[in-house]
């Protein structure tokens, strides 16, 4: 008996390694970060069915675990689907709850699943700069196995630009001042190569240009071992200003101002002879940096308010089309689809089977419905769960577990080939990624409530019934939200500029809760019951942290509103009380969020620190760290764009929020004693601690439960309405 045991798994080895090459990527990445699977696991090459879909199936035999997949992204996807369903583990971009075991899980029968999407998509421009500004190899190494484990095989690429635009700008005798006056600081990248700004953040050095490249190289190869396709970012026409005095005969577009006052790029109209021999310069610097074979270029003329005027735009995109076409002939313009962009008359020249719209809030402002499906060409269906990585809980759960199946079925879905998530920010609700990624390989509706059961067990390590009433609990409160469009997560009124009428903390934001705040509550403490059981889980400590950061921020939402109110009817001793409350639980905020280096200005800061090379270096991410996350810029104290990027963070709130408040409560007491008084002004003060050096704390590892248990104890005052 036990040697025909061998001779099957002799067999069984022998079979799998015929397509071992395929499969490398995935069994490094099990050798990464699941060690203790690499030698029980074992990949076959699947054959696609009539549709070409991908698709894995997964079986367990003596121990083993074998995996049939269609691609390496169907494979790496079989080894989560595992991971989370059999062995009850997980990983996430923040946390992970991962232990070896020493039997494997059996599987009865054949696991089967398919994909009804071509495209698994992920990462949005913002995300490059929100979320990792400041990422090198070990963290991007990270985020690259984090997407294969979810089957992501399309996704943006834009990293190490900076240099390539360099290159380009030399080859049309830019001096070196004009080209650091043009290419963005490594925290503003997003909105430069957007169209946005220019030199924002500036000036990039060689050596912080040259890494970047060398990262894009490393991240290219492990994309191609995973089989994920970059997006690299294409020559869709803008320039610097400063082209115009250079080329004074050439067709130029003054693009006007974007949001906080920026002066944008110029458009170098596709029209004129230049743009070609533009293109052509900055696809053969591509080719150079990082090679040949890349199939998919963003890049979005006009984005949010460009000017167009006098563009013919047919012509305009065969003309940008043309450029790509020219180097790469398998190019695929990828465009945002956001507002009105992509016009009609940009792509309605461009073969459908050669452009990919991404969608990016299919959740709400659904353009597939206004741009009926975007008329013959295919698109993907996104979700921009969140703004400027602001780290409320917030979410759609009902609604993206059916949304996808609902879009399928409409006219408006036949060309409906893609799904992903296309966040601001990567980190905050890691239920909303696991969803969506889970749906793509659904054919029906998700059943909301039975998987959410399922999500609690895989991210904790074990079923709880406290912890999965908790989650039905939230399913039907934060991931129910009711906001309209273009919200986001509800902000906290800490982080709001001080005034006595907040609306928000940025300009589009909202700080109000569509939800029964006592029923949230209620869920958290329901959650907080099982800290005993699971005090040693990363991933409970995160959460659990998280939910009772939630619960402070309600608390400080209600307490302002009672100050403003004590204020407005000059109850001085009413307005004493509110007012010291809520300076209390804004040191609280910070208190409870400074013991957790995921919600640490620290762990932010020290990315920032580690990025640079340099002194110089360092002191410039580190500039470009404080500034995106306070006044944002420009210098332009009538700027729309501060706290766009708000956080609730341990050391943002105590050395930015509280001071910013204690300056303004103080004012409103002056106020209420008679005092003919001027407002504070706080553009300086944002401006001034983004400039001031920062003492940089040894990051902690640990989390203090009980410290968390504590604060969410602490009685609170009162509502009239939903007692606590």
């Amino acid at each position: 008996m036990k040697r025909g045991i061998v001779i099957i798994l002799a067999c069984f080895y022998s079979i799998s390694q015929a397509k071992a090459d395929e499969f490398y990527g995935v069994t490094q990445l099990v050798k990464r970060r699941i060690p203790w699977l690499a030698s029980h696991v074992y990949f076959e090459k699947l054959g696609k069915n009539a549709d070409a879909r991908d698709a894995f199936t997964l079986q367990t035999q003596n121990n083993n675990l074998l995996i049939r997949a269609t691609s390496p992204s169907s494979a790496a996807m079989a080894v989560n689907w595992y991971l989370k369903y059999f062995c009850h583990q997980s990983l996430s971009l923040q946390t992970t709850n991962l232990k070896p075991l020493k039997v494997l899980p059996s599987i009865n029968g054949i696991i089967e699943c398919n994909t009804p999407f071509k495209y698994r998509y992920s990462l949005n421009y913002c995300t490059i700069s929100y979320t990792m500004s400041f990422y090198k190899w070990k963290q991007w190494s990270c985020v690259l196995d984090w997407l294969a484990l979810n089957g992501v095989n399309l996704a943006l690429a834009p990293v190490g630009c900076e240099k390539l635009w360099d290159l380009t700008m030399q080859d049309f005798n830019f001096t070196k001042h004009e080209r650091e006056s043009f290419i963005a600081g490594p925290a503003f990248s997003a909105w430069w190569l957007m169209g946005n700004l220019e030199g924002w953040g500036g000036p990039e050095s060689e050596k912080m240009m040259q890494q970047q490249v060398l990262l894009q190289k490393n991240m290219l190869n492990r994309m191609k071992e995973l089989g994920i396709q970059p997006v690299m970012q294409g020559f869709y026409g803008i320039v610097p200003n400063a082209l115009k005095q250079k080329y004074p005969g050439a067709k130029i577009i003054d693009q006007g101002n974007w949001a906080g006052g920026f002066k944008r790029p110029a458009m170098l109209s596709p029209q004129d002879p230049l743009f070609q021999k533009m293109a052509a310069s900055y696809y053969s610097h591509m080719g150079k940096l990082f090679g040949s074979g890349f199939h998919f270029f963003g890049g979005d003329p006009f984005h949010e308010g460009g000017v167009s005027k006098g563009v013919d735009l047919e012509l305009a995109g065969t003309e940008v089309f043309k450029a790509m076409n020219k180097t790469y002939p398998e190019a695929t313009w990828v465009l945002q689809g956001w507002g009105n962009n992509p016009s009609n008359k940009l792509i309605s020249k461009l073969p459908v089977n050669k452009v990919l719209i991404l969608d990016l809030m299919g959740e709400d402002h659904q353009n597939w419905v206004d741009r009926k499906g975007y008329n013959g060409n295919s698109w993907v269906l996104g979700s921009v769960n969140n703004f400027g990585e602001n780290n409320g809980l917030y979410g759609k759960l009902d609604l993206l577990a059916n949304l996808p199946f609902k879009v399928l079925k409409s006219d408006d879905g036949k060309t409906l080939t893609g799904i992903g998530e296309i966040p601001e920010g990567y980190h905050n609700n890691p239920v909303l990624y696991d969803l969506i990624y889970d749906a793509a390989w659904q054919h029906a509706p998700v059943e909301i409530a039975r998987w959410i059961d399922n999500y609690a067990e895989y991210r904790y390590g074990q079923a709880d019934q406290n912890i999965q009433s908790a989650w039905q609990v939230f399913l039907t409160t934060i991931y129910n939200s009711k906001m309209p469009p273009e919200q986001g997560a509800p902000e906290s009124i800490f982080c709001a500029r001080p005034s006595l009428s907040a609306e928000h903390a940025r300009t589009w934001g909202t700080l109000n809760r569509s939800y029964d705040q006592a029923e949230f509550e209620r869920g958290v403490k329901l959650f907080a019951k099982a800290a005993g059981k699971f005090k040693n889980s990363k991933t409970y400590q995160y959460d659990l942290v998280d939910l009772v950061r939630q619960v402070v921020s309600n608390r400080g939402q209600d307490t302002y509103q009672q100050m403003v109110k004590s204020f407005q009817s000059k109850n001085i001793q009413e307005f004493k009380k509110s007012s010291v409350y809520f300076i209390s639980l804004i040191k609280t905020q910070d208190s409870l969020l400074s013991g957790h280096p995921d919600f640490s200005l620290n762990s932010w800061l020290n990315s920032a620190y580690n990025f640079g090379q340099t002194q110089a270096d360092k002191r410039l991410a580190i500039r470009n760290a404080k500034t995106q996350i306070s006044y944002w810029g420009p210098d332009n104290d009538k700027t729309d764009l501060h706290d766009y990027a708000n956080k609730e963070w341990g050391g943002l709130l105590g050395s930015l929020y509280l001071k910013r408040w204690q300056v303004y409560i103080t004012y409103l007491n002056e106020k209420l004693a008679g005092k003919d008084l001027q407002e504070p002004v706080f553009f300086e003060m944002e401006k001034k601690w983004a400039n001031t050096s920062y003492e940089l704390n040894k990051l902690s590892n640990t989390c203090d439960i009980n410290k968390v248990i504590n604060v969410l104890n602490q009685h609170p005052l009162k509502r009239k309405k939903n007692k606590l």
